[in-house]
């Protein structure tokens, strides 16, 4: 049992910063209480830093008290530093990445290993590609029957874009209720990143590298929580094996990994991501960090159930664990039918359920892992448990 902990929580490919994650954590624990009964109090949100948001949660666990410090890592400016608006260039920047996985053999490693997701990522590709050939297409077209019906140039010309946008406001549209041009801004960034083209991320993990190492170093909490979900989770990697070097004994210091809904591949199948892979490598063979994969087969964002360790070719040394110990969220078991049902036809609602609540109690339960009284490691350590998530 503990009664304190520190969770680092490093979001994925989100513009949208801490105030939406924390009305999140506080709304969504307060639905958990139903059928969890345990009571969570989130307190309100105060700018640490530039690049830290944190909030204190106390939680009543079998009659405990259970404190919880929540740092926000925060990388969102950076996100919208990357986050291409003009179709015209989304094109081009997505085109170019399509290449890089295409000539790399990202996409067919990534296929292999996970064709759903692979498939999802392609899609959106193929919708901005036709939106805007159909836009050119469309506007010529009306341009040239507006001039064939004697209407005057300028009028021709004002029709003619008028066709072309309304073409692109289908495609925002469409993307709006598939997350499409999100996916693509999203393998964007890794791709970017992948080729150790982003300087800028560069600096802020080795800044949060520092924050998280004052924190530990004052040794108050017994367990020290990163939790990355999607794009965050590949971005705890580097994190977590750059703190590792920093610290005296990490080991002994109660460290813990949490991945939700990982696409750990889309950077670490990349030939140029050597780096990365390397430091895969160290979290994976760390002594004493327990690293711990959650995901599902029903969100199609991630790379459900695969080993980001060995997809990519890593090794790791047969200490009878496995590392990540990847284990199944299992939404069905914890929402209702008629709401699972109506989720699951939401991709991006999905890829989000690792953050919220569920109507029943399960396995899985974000609250109590972040704010419980259990650490990650007592919570999810035997081999009977394992086995009934696999």
């Amino acid at each position: 049992m503990i009664t304190r902990r520190h969770v680092f929580y490093l979001s994925g490919f989100d513009p949208r910063g801490p105030s939406f994650y924390h009305d999140l954590y506080k709304t969504e624990s307060r639905h958990q209480v139903s059928s969890s009964g345990m009571p969570i109090h989130v307190a309100n949100r105060t700018a640490l830093s530039r690049h830290v948001a944190r909030w204190d949660i106390s939680a009543s666990a079998n009659g405990r008290e259970v404190l919880t410090r929540y740092d926000f890592l925060r990388w969102d400016d950076i996100i919208r530093r990357h986050w291409t608006r003009n179709e015209g260039a989304l094109l081009l920047k997505t085109l170019t990445t399509f290449w890089l996985f295409l000539h790399t053999g990202l996409l067919r490693n990534a296929w292999k290993a996970a064709w759903k997701p692979t498939a999802l990522f392609m899609y959106p590709t193929a919708l901005l590609t036709l939106t805007l050939a159909a836009g050119i297409v469309t506007g010529l077209a009306t341009g040239f029957l507006l001039g064939q019906a004697g209407i005057s140039f300028w009028l021709a010309v004002s029709g003619a874009l008028a066709a072309f946008l309304a073409i692109l406001l289908l495609g925002r549209f469409i993307s709006s209720k598939t997350s499409a041009y999100w996916i693509l801004r999203l393998c964007n960034f890794c791709g970017t990143f992948g080729q150790g083209k982003s300087p800028d991320m560069e600096e802020r993990l080795d800044e949060f590298v520092r924050i998280a190492a004052e924190e530990i170093r004052k040794g108050e909490a017994d367990e020290y929580l990163f939790v990355g979900h999607s794009l965050g989770a590949i971005l705890a990697i580097p994190v977590l094996a750059r703190l590792l070097r920093n610290l005296e004994n990490p080991g002994e210091r109660n460290i813990a990994l949490l991945t939700l809904g990982q696409c750990i591949p889309l950077v670490s199948f990349l030939p140029h991501a050597s780096g990365f892979r390397h430091e895969l490598n160290e979290v994976a063979n760390a002594g004493g960090i327990n690293w711990i994969d959650f995901s599902s087969p029903a969100d199609p964002v991630c790379f459900a159930l695969v080993d980001p360790i060995a997809s990519c070719g890593l090794t790791v040394p047969d200490t009878g664990r496995q590392s990540p110990r990847l284990l199944n969220a299992r939404f069905y078991k914890l929402i209702a039918e008629e709401r699972y049902r109506k989720i699951r036809r939401d991709g991006k609602r999905m890829h989000f359920q690792y953050l919220m609540a569920g109507d029943m109690s399960g396995e899985y339960d974000f609250f109590a892992i972040t704010a419980g009284g259990l650490s990650l490691n007592e919570r999810y350590t035997s081999e009977q448990h394992l086995r009934s998530q696999g």
